[in-house]
């Protein structure tokens, strides 16, 4: 998930209800994997996973006038709705398995122009030449905002606080980021490089995230 999408995500209560959810079941993961084609023009995913939450999600959902998988269904129809008529945009696809504890929603972009404004969209606003771009694809670079003081910053506006307890610390958010050619040069310097050298992956606790001490951001130099 981008900043743009996490923040108007924990906005809602079912975001904050599936963090409280997924934490208490076992461990819980955010992740966003951003593939890059040779001609720019990509793929997005983004995913929520949890271990052992299938049966306590059907617990829980008896505490609801809808069940969490029904909020998490409608909201991401929401979303979806959202992209269907966005230029630049193909392949939207959801996949949703409750007793996993998984959900995924994903699509392809003609180039991060389409891809940044899809990101707007989907949190409800809209890009314009004062707002940053989230991801930046150009010639040999690839680069990613720090969207973390953006996280803070929304959450302090909104007066939202996550609680202060080691279940917090089991919630973490992975970025991964797939190039079409070797990897050059990477910064920072805790961006890990995968085996392929095309590949890297940044991994932080949430709590990181919305304090504002994580830095977010990739800046990728690659072969053209």
């Amino acid at each position: 998930m981008s900043g743009i999408f996490i923040m108007k995500m924990q906005k809602s209560i079912l975001f904050i209800s599936l963090l409280i959810v997924f934490s208490l079941s076992g461990c819980l993961e955010i992740s966003e994997t951003i593939k890059v084609n040779k001609d720019r023009s990509g793929k997005i995913t983004y995913k929520l996973k949890s271990s052992n939450t299938g049966n306590f999600l059907s617990k829980i959902s008896g505490l609801f006038d809808i069940s969490i998988e029904d909020q998490v269904v409608t909201e991401a129809e929401k979303f979806i709705r959202q992209l269907r008529n966005q230029e630049g945009i193909s392949n939207i696809q959801q996949d949703f398995d409750k007793y996993r504890g998984s959900y995924s929603v994903s699509f392809d972009f003609v180039n991060s122009k389409y891809f940044n404004e899809a990101l707007y969209n989907m949190a409800g606003s809209k890009k314009n030449i004062f707002t940053p771009g989230y991801i930046k694809v150009k010639n040999s670079r690839f680069k990613k905002i720090n969207f973390s003081p953006w996280i803070k910053r929304y959450l302090e506006k909104e007066k939202i606080e996550l609680p202060a307890s080691p279940l917090t610390e089991l919630i973490t958010f992975t970025s991964i980021v797939e190039l079409p050619n070797k990897i050059i040069k990477v910064k920072p310097k805790d961006v890990i490089i995968g085996k392929n050298q095309k590949e890297v992956k940044q991994e932080f606790q949430l709590i990181k995230i919305t304090s504002g001490e994580a830095n977010t951001g990739i800046r990728i130099r690659f072969d053209n």
